[in-house]
């Protein structure tokens, strides 16, 4: 899911991840000129300002930012083994930040819980919990590895129920948006990573990020990207903290087959996210008649 044009954060780092002449190589890719043979520069050490590009990088190639979730309680809770217990509005236009609905399984803990994780992953070690507005999504390539998410990824993974969700299409009169749900209706998950962030005062956040991987045969006439759909029979591996093997759990991040799902296009309602009710998802056809 692409995110609507002026809703993205801006990066005051310096980084260059085209590297055009404005720093060094690593291994990575280009590191801002500031940080160089000393470690340091005016945005702290050097091992800081490369946790930083990594966000920036990650932050490019975001593209899940809007989806829904307007199915049952009741039905949730029998799909994802996981009771609801509190109130779920049924919602049209999800965007991050907000407090989404996760199921998880915690360590030592043989039945599923659904919770609400605030979107937007806080890494542990961020001073500021600001840095999660940006990081709504990661990448399957490179989950297991990015300092922001690699430790959620060993042991702290969850399904985020969805009934569909958006993307748009750049076209010649602008951005036309789109709907894709399964193609038999009902909910899927999305598979997501979460965390725990405690604040200076003893605040604890808990939120969470989706991963993402390249498009399907569908998906990829829209964008080159998409959000990671898991299988009912894939719940149990994903959600299991007993597991941390990379080589077991990476095997799952793959697009979802294009025949599972069907898209069409929608009305420019969706694209402000202050409108949240089913308006959102009429075909555009029917939304330019009414």
């Amino acid at each position: 899911m692409h995110v609507p044009q002026g809703e993205q954060s801006t990066c005051s780092d310096a980084c260059t991840p085209t590297g055009r002449g404005q720093g060094e190589k690593g291994a990575s890719g280009y590191i801002p000129r500031e940080a160089t043979a000393s470690g340091k520069c005016a945005g702290g050490s050097l091992g800081s300002r490369m946790r930083r590009y990594h966000i920036h990088r990650e932050r490019l190639s975001a593209m899940c930012g809007r989806f829904t979730l307007f199915e049952a309680d009741t039905i949730l809770s029998k799909d994802f083994g996981a009771p609801i217990s509190f109130d779920l509005p049924p919602r049209y236009n999800i965007a991050p930040t907000q407090q989404i609905l996760a199921v998880r399984q915690s360590m030592g803990k043989a039945a599923r819980e659904a919770v609400f994780l605030r979107w937007g992953l806080i890494p542990r070690w961020a001073k500021d919990p600001s840095i999660g507005n940006r990081m709504i999504n990661a990448r399957a390539e490179t989950v297991a590895e990015k300092p922001a998410f690699r430790s959620a990824f060993r042991s702290r993974r969850c399904l985020v129920p969805s009934s569909g969700f958006y993307e748009w299409k750049r076209e010649e009169k602008g951005k036309q948006p789109y709907y894709i749900r399964p193609r038999g209706r009902g909910a899927f998950a999305f598979a997501g990573v979460w965390e725990q962030w405690q604040g200076p005062e003893g605040s604890l956040v808990e939120s969470c990020a989706l991963i993402t991987t390249e498009a399907n045969e569908l998906i990829s006439q829209l964008h080159d990207r998409m959000p990671v759909i898991l299988s009912p029979s894939e719940y149990g591996l994903w959600l299991d903290p007993g597991v941390s093997d990379g080589t077991r759990l990476i095997p799952l991040l793959r697009p979802c087959p294009a025949q599972e799902l069907e898209t069409f296009p929608i009305g420019a309602f969706v694209n402000n996210p202050k409108m949240d009710d089913s308006r959102c998802i009429v075909p555009a056809n029917l939304s330019k008649a009414s």
